[in-house]
């Protein structure tokens, strides 16, 4: 190739493809090629005994993360989180899987004394654990809030005054 030209050099051939003389099913697998790991695509059949793995993984204590899950059995975790991103079921089956680990740290840290590492974990699965509640005030609350405490306000005047004679 000149300097400035694009695309493949003069005289290249095509990639191989089945039914040439040189073609090596070995080298030459179907996906795309990533680093040194290639992507392959998944059957029906395939997805359905990957999730089943996964969620089996988790649900019986061998793996407490779904990406420890993914790892174990070989399979990435990103793709594992598309598929339940795009399939409701598997994602409602991840969600109880998820609530079962957390059912499990919670009975730890009611058993154990030194909890500070796994409350910290359990916050991530059980939102309503958090800290940070927030709190909505309407204008009509408010205004009862603030009429009540100037009711207090003026009782208190008045004993105190009441004291004073």
């Amino acid at each position: 190739m000149t300097k400035g030209q694009r695309g493949r050099p003069p005289g290249a051939k095509n990639k191989l493809q089945p039914g040439d003389p040189n073609y090596d099913p070995e080298k030459n697998k179907p996906g795309r090629k990533q680093g040194k790991h290639r992507i392959f695509q998944f059957t029906d059949q395939e997805i359905v005994e990957t999730k089943y793995k996964v969620l089996n993984l988790l649900a019986t204590g061998v793996c407490t993360t779904i990406a420890d899950a993914c790892r174990a059995i070989s399979v990435d975790p990103v793709r594992l989180y598309s598929w339940a991103l795009t399939d409701p079921d598997f994602k409602e089956a991840v969600k109880a899987v998820r609530q079962v680990i957390a059912d499990d740290i919670e009975k730890d840290l009611r058993t154990h004394a030194n909890f500070i590492p796994k409350m910290f974990i359990l916050k991530a699965y059980r939102p309503e654990f958090k800290e940070n509640a927030k709190i909505t005030v309407d204008d009509s609350k408010l205004s009862e809030i603030l009429a009540e405490l100037r009711e207090a306000g003026a009782k208190q005047e008045e004993t105190t005054k009441v004291k004073e004679e």
